[in-house]
């Protein structure tokens, strides 16, 4: 069987759903109204905004905002739309210790 893909936002929203919880975070597609998908946001909450796209070190390579208002999240996505990034994910930001922090692989196989 063929390995495939799946974006963070995808897997986030199977996760989420598989321990019956309510994902909260939002996709922003540029073939759309981007201020218009942005207008859900709360102003007073600060998000982090990052490519949904299988790129490794995100991080590293300036594809993650951290801490941002809308305004900010909006200017992020279209000077990195410039570059052909087409989908982000933008979550609430929350700040916990690294020893916090936790990784999950999900592998598909012919069982299930």
């Amino acid at each position: 069987m063929a390995r495939v893909k799946l974006t963070e936002f995808k897997t986030k929203k199977i996760l989420y759903e598989s321990l019956n919880k309510e994902y909260r975070g939002y996709f922003v597609d540029i073939h759309q109204d981007i201020e218009g998908q942005l207008k859900q946001l709360d102003s007073e909450k600060k998000y982090v905004v990052k490519i949904d796209q299988g790129t490794k070190k995100r991080f590293k390579n300036g594809l993650i905002g951290l801490d941002f208002d809308s305004k900010q999240i909006a200017n992020f996505i279209n000077d990195k739309s410039e570059k052909g990034y087409s989908g982000y994910i933008v979550e609430e930001y929350l700040k916990y210790s690294s020893d916090q922090e936790k990784y999950l692989s999900i592998e598909r196989t012919r069982e299930g």
